[in-house]
């Protein structure tokens, strides 16, 4: 071997090394981040959002809004992959409730083709899914309020939203917790989502809550990137919303198991980070947006609560709480009846998207009797028995003892408070004791008058 081919192979591996230790050492500087970044390759994109196990060509709407996608079989012809309703547990409350997506379709044809969706790998795996019919997406992989709101990966987000557009999805956090924590990042989306409002007057701004991890690898995504904080952050999330007018949509209450971890079968990957969703995933996600849509059009609703007596006496007027949006909660004490106990001694809830009536039903109370006997100590009745029989558990009782000639009661006053008992109470006069007689006197006697004498003459 000549000495110039030499030269050349020695100075090919010193590059090589070179080239190596370089990456190592940027490797070992570059800013952590739990999604691929937007330019990387294709490869490390279906990493974070894997594309479907099987080729999805499209997807199935069934009557009850259940989305299901048309696959193929081993022999090239398609089949409809069902899925069951998903359980919606709550964990974290204040959120849009459950509307028929039939309705909603009629009442909105083209719901969410007005809508567009913000977020992270984990939106651009619903995108790839396509159940949302006519949805616009501006996900990103690696983005999250943080670089959102610096102009990272998309400058001025707020300012791209397409003209047309009535209402924002956004979902984010999962890039954000690990680098400002749960207050950080509930406080970034606060700002995020005002300057969307502001820079796109008269746009609906719908903040989903973030997604749960995996039992396998809950805990290995960061510090705080886990299913405790993620639950907190989407806490604070239904409070920013509230606090602002805007709408709170917990997808991910359809996406826990019973002990509140993302269900193995959602998860597209296990061996990673735990956190992205199979097609299943999506279709419980897509099923939760399409039953539990919503927009201010629609208008807004009125609760009445109405009042009857189970035993057809006469009832408290109904009492009406208007002007109640979608998700608004309420409380509506039920009056007080004296001798009935109500089935709800308070109406509570959240409206939903119709108006809401409820019935009060009041049942009557039981009712107990008091009854006093008055006896006399040698026997006998010393006066008329006290019955009274309209006392309620709690009432308080105090009759006094009648007055009887030559007797004294051994009670004055019968006093007490019912339980859940009749009471029964004898008082028991005896005789006044008589005062000592005296012999009778005899009135005094006056000697017998003589007649005068006459004088006698001679």
């Amino acid at each position: 071997m000549n000495k110039a081919i030499i030269t050349r192979v020695v100075a090919g591996i010193l590059m090589v090394a070179i080239t190596c230790t370089s990456f190592a050492l940027s490797k070992r500087y570059m800013p952590v981040s739990v999604d691929p970044p937007e330019n990387t390759t294709k490869a490390v994109e279906t990493t974070a959002a894997p594309a479907p196990e099987e080729e999805v060509e499209a997807t199935t709407v069934l009557s009850d809004g259940t989305v299901v996608p048309v696959e193929k079989k081993a022999d090239g012809s398609k089949e409809e992959k069902t899925t069951e309703t998903p359980k919606v547990t709550k964990y974290t409350g204040g959120a849009l409730p459950y509307f028929e997506w039939a309705k909603a379709q009629q009442l909105s044809p083209n719901y969410f083709g007005e809508s567009v969706f913000i977020g992270d790998s984990i939106s651009l795996r619903l995108q790839m899914y396509g159940g949302l019919p006519g949805a616009t997406y501006m996900c990103y992989g690696s983005y999250g309020t943080c670089n959102a709101l610096s102009g990272v990966i998309k400058a001025n987000i707020w300012n791209s939203i397409p003209a047309g557009k009535k209402r924002v999805y956004i979902m984010l956090g999962m890039n954000d917790l690990n680098r400002v924590g749960v207050n950080g990042a509930a406080s970034n989306m606060a700002q995020l989502c005002s300057l969307i409002e502001q820079s796109n007057p008269g746009i609906l701004i719908y903040i989903q809550s973030m997604t749960p991890i995996i039992a396998a690898k809950d805990g290995t995504n960061g510090r705080i990137l886990n299913n405790a904080n993620i639950r907190l952050y989407n806490q604070l999330l239904s409070g920013v919303a509230a606090s602002h007018g805007w709408y709170f949509v917990d997808v991910a209450s359809v996406m826990y198991d019973d002990k509140g971890y993302l269900k193995d079968e959602y998860c597209s990957d296990p061996g990673s980070m735990g956190m992205h969703f199979s097609s299943a995933g999506c279709g419980a996600w897509c099923w939760y947006l399409m039953n539990h849509c919503y927009d201010p059009s629609w208008a807004v609703r009125t609760l009445t609560v109405n009042y009857a007596m189970a035993d057809g006496s006469k009832a408290p007027a109904a009492q009406t709480v208007g002007n109640l949006k979608a998700g608004q909660s309420y409380s509506v004490a039920s009056p007080k009846v004296r001798g009935y106990t109500p089935n709800q001694a308070t109406v509570s809830g959240t409206i939903g998207t119709e108006d809401q009536t409820i019935t009060v039903t009041y049942t009557k109370d039981k009712t107990y009797k008091l009854t006093i006997n008055y006896v006399k100590a040698e026997g006998g009745t010393a006066a008329a028995t006290y019955t009274k029989a309209d006392f309620l558990k709690g009432d308080t009782y105090s009759v006094p003892s009648p007055n009887v000639s030559g007797y004294t009661p051994d009670r004055a006053t019968i006093s007490g408070t019912f339980g859940a008992a009749d009471v029964n109470i004898t008082v028991k006069y005896t005789k006044n004791p008589e005062p000592p007689t005296e012999p009778p006197t005899e009135p005094p006697t006056e000697p017998p008058i003589e007649p005068p004498t006459e004088p006698t003459t001679d």
